[in-house]
């Protein structure tokens, strides 16, 4: 849906004309900023994501790192986190939670790639 097409359509309830209303509010963006932050406790990492992440990436950095803990909902919230198969999967995570958290649409299956690279930062 174009930035054009959302601002001309009528929602049928409260939750998606508040979608609505936020998303253009932030202009209509077609990214959101993903930050992670690595602190190390005593040689213990902690991950923080700005998001609720998928226990896949939680996994894989702890394969990078085993001791790392990851923590979602830090320092803001962008939505559900989730892997390129559960975007191909469908369902409520990648169709339905947009509402939620003001975010246009789904996360394209790009995401995995970029939060595989947390490696980077561990």
């Amino acid at each position: 849906m174009t930035k054009e097409e959302l601002e001309n359509t009528t929602f049928e309830t409260i939750d998606e004309e508040n979608w609505k209303k936020w998303v253009l509010a932030k202009g209509y963006p077609n990214y959101e900023v993903l930050r992670l932050v690595n602190l190390n406790i005593g040689g213990i990492n902690v991950l923080f994501y700005n998001g609720e992440v998928s226990q896949t990436y939680a996994n894989y950095a702890k394969q990078v790192k085993p001791d790392t803990i990851s923590v979602g909902y830090s320092n803001g919230m962008i939505g559900y986190l989730m892997t390129a198969r559960q975007i191909e999967e469908g369902g409520y995570e990648p169709c339905g939670s947009a509402t939620y958290f003001a975010v246009a649409g789904t996360y394209s299956k790009e995401i995995e790639n970029i939060i595989s690279n947390i490696k980077k930062i561990l």
